[in-house]
């Protein structure tokens, strides 16, 4: 569940999904619209990048400019299962930190990765 202390914002807040994709789409795309569902029921305007629209060529540096450009506009990211597995999401949460933005984690964090990645210091990259 979604953290208390921004959950009383919950109807004020973007949220951008962030988590694994790259080689397991079969996987991820039930995930995200999970998160996406659960998110959106809680009253919270959810940016699922599987929606975005990527018209271009397919590579993944063109993905991540497109879901990039998406995240800048959000208020706060939620990471998924999975992510510190994954380049783009661990560069959106970088992002995302660097910018002062909120980060929440849908369902647990993963072990260890507050240790990995503490407040305001998303220089891991």
């Amino acid at each position: 569940m979604i953290s208390d202390k921004i959950k009383f914002m919950s109807s004020k807040i973007k949220v951008y999904l962030s988590g694994p994709i790259t080689g397991i789409e079969s996987k991820s795309a039930p995930m995200f619209s999970e998160a996406e569902n659960d998110l959106t029921q809680q009253g919270y305007h959810v940016v699922n990048p599987w929606k975005l629209d990527h018209t271009h060529d397919q590579k993944w540096e063109n993905y991540m400019a497109t879901d990039i450009t998406a995240l800048l506009e959000c208020d706060c990211i939620c990471m998924l299962p999975g992510w510190e597995h994954s380049r783009g999401a661990r560069l959106e949460l970088a992002i995302a930190m660097n910018r002062g933005m909120s980060y929440i984690y849908w369902k647990e964090p993963s072990p260890g990765c507050d240790r990995l990645y503490p407040p305001g210091e998303a220089d891991f990259l």
